[in-house]
């Protein structure tokens, strides 16, 4: 089945009649990174977050990150709040990129399985030498997953869009705009 949708090249043009872009959800460990003493997700894992975010930003998606929707723990929300706020983007999301976390994150393992229930498109960042949850390595039997080895958090982007394309179609210019073509599961 194919609903061809156009990308804008621009993050400001609206993709959908209604304005709306598609969304991607930026994910992974939080809580257990801030800082002791500022109470901040550090500068080295905030970048990671925010590479992620501008990467898919300018590809013309929307991006909701709960690293960023928290002030990078400046503004830490309560579990009624946050768990609330990630399930409903979850649901709307066309696609969930996360780092599960060496350890895993308990929270990103809950997001992986909303996700995984729903049978969305996910991209998990591993990093080189982690050891993956056996659930986490096998999920890719009942979701669309792709695996994406990172070192220090750092992705490739030309492999981010590679798998990415592998999970919702190729993105192909036409007429001075990008093309979602063949949205896939």
């Amino acid at each position: 089945m194919s609903h061809p949708e156009s990308l804008p090249l621009s993050a400001d043009e609206p993709l959908h009649p209604d304005g709306s872009r598609p969304l991607v959800f930026v994910g992974g460990p939080f809580k257990g990174l801030l800082d002791p003493e500022t109470g901040l997700l550090p500068d080295r894992h905030r970048s990671n977050y925010r590479a992620l975010i501008d990467h898919f930003t300018a590809l013309g998606f929307e991006v909701d990150n709960a690293h960023r929707r928290e002030s990078w723990g400046a503004e830490v929300m309560a579990p009624d709040v946050c768990t609330r706020l990630d399930y409903l983007a979850l649901r709307k999301a066309v696609l969930f990129v996360a780092y599960p976390g060496d350890p895993p994150s308990p929270g990103t393992m809950v997001e992986i399985g909303w996700m995984s229930a729903m049978a969305k498109p996910m991209i998990l960042l591993i990093e080189r030498g982690q050891e993956v949850p056996p659930l986490v390595a096998g999920v890719h039997t009942i979701a669309p997953v792709r695996y994406l080895g990172v070192e220090d958090g750092r992705f490739d982007p030309d492999e981010l869009d590679r798998v990415t394309t592998e999970l919702l179609g190729p993105v192909i210019p036409a007429g001075g705009r990008a093309e979602l073509v063949t949205p896939r599961t």
